[in-house]
């Protein structure tokens, strides 16, 4: 296991959408049906409790993708489906293209929102028996048994820690589907205030699992971002903890500087979303991990504070510390200033000038 920390990092960047490389619906000449159920198979109570009622993490909605088999050439349908109120199971009906004999056969797997649709399972592949026009319909059915993973963020006396915000990631090596990412499981938030976080994956898997969770809620002050990568097998039906460690804080380190381009007044670089508002920012970005922070700047004077803790800039030789800060001409023409330091292996707290 590995951990790594960043500062300020956005969250997972929106994974790209379920559909979006499939193909859209064909017009469908000869129809058939392929018809089954999505189903959990586990037993054990507290993972019920968890999926079903009262915790109802379960299946919401979902999709099934149907793509035909060789030798016919390539179709492709889709269709969505609502679990049912157990969380624990979801009927689906596909409409789909068939032929004379030999028929056609189709590659099936369906996805479904988990944890009030904030996660994403993908079921595994399964395969239709061939189509006949004016033959009956397929049956298949996917029925898995999941493990649930049960992330708990603690200092290291043990003590729960609430998080702002994270994300989580579960892939299997050496496989590149479902998605683009090649991910079986996608936890697409973690909720602020959370001290831990369930997630479900496949029981009876090897996993690559990565977690990205952040304390604070300041990107300029006190926002701090950490990740674990593992390696884990998971057993069917059984929750495995996982504990995720917020390192005590060392004093920070601070880069300083002074910048002054004479003719010039400041630009207000524009925010996206709170808490990044629309201000002039000093920017110190490719630290260590990729860390960045922006700072606000006053008076021609950039300060960028750095929250790394102490073990993490201990073997960072060689590190560069860029920085940046967005001017505007008196003719309304924008200009960009890039400070760069490079850095000879940073020791916390710190104290760097940089000037212009």
């Amino acid at each position: 296991m590995k951990m790594k920390v960043h500062l300020a990092v956005a969250g997972l960047a929106a994974l790209a959408c379920h559909s979006a490389s499939r193909v859209e619906a064909q017009v469908i000449l000869n129809p058939n049906y392929i018809n089954g159920t999505n189903q959990f198979t586990n037993t054990n109570p507290a993972i019920l409790s968890v999926l079903s009622a009262p915790g109802n993490l379960g299946m919401t909605i979902g999709v099934v993708y149907a793509n035909s088999l060789l030798p016919t050439p390539g179709f492709e349908e889709q269709a969505n489906f609502t679990a049912a109120a157990s969380g624990l199971s979801a009927p689906y009906h596909l409409t789909v293209e068939s032929s004379g004999s030999p028929g056609i056969a189709y590659a099936l797997q369906p996805y479904t929102d988990l944890n009030q649709n904030n996660d994403t399972y993908w079921f595994n592949i399964a395969n239709s028996p061939p189509l006949l026009t004016n033959g009956p319909p397929a049956t298949v059915n996917f029925s898995e048994c999941v493990t649930l993973l049960d992330f708990s963020f603690v200092t290291a006396a043990n003590v729960p820690v609430p998080v702002s915000g994270g994300y989580i990631t579960a892939k299997i090596p050496g496989q590149s589907y479902p998605n683009e990412g090649g991910y079986q499981a996608i936890g697409n938030a973690i909720n602020p205030g959370a001290t831990n976080r369930y997630f479900a994956v496949r029981g009876g898997t090897n996993y690559a699992i990565d977690i990205q969770y952040r304390i604070g809620t300041n990107i300029y002050a006190d926002q701090v971002q950490f990740e674990i990568i593992t390696n884990i097998t998971t057993v069917c039906d059984q929750i495995m903890p996982i504990q995720c460690v917020v390192p005590a804080a060392s004093a920070a380190g601070q880069i300083t500087g002074n910048v002054n381009i004479a003719g010039e007044f400041l630009l207000s670089i524009g925010g996206d979303a709170p808490p990044n508002p629309n201000r002039t920012v000093v920017e110190a970005y490719n630290g260590p991990f990729g860390n960045t922070r922006p700072e606000p700047e006053s008076h021609g004077c950039g300060s960028v504070q750095w929250a790394f803790w102490e073990h993490t800039l201990a073997h960072r030789s060689g590190s560069e510390l860029h920085g940046s800060l967005q001017r505007t001409l008196r003719l309304d023409q924008p200009a960009r200033l890039r400070l760069r330091k490079p850095g000879a292996g940073l020791q916390c707290p710190c104290r760097n000038a940089v000037s212009h």
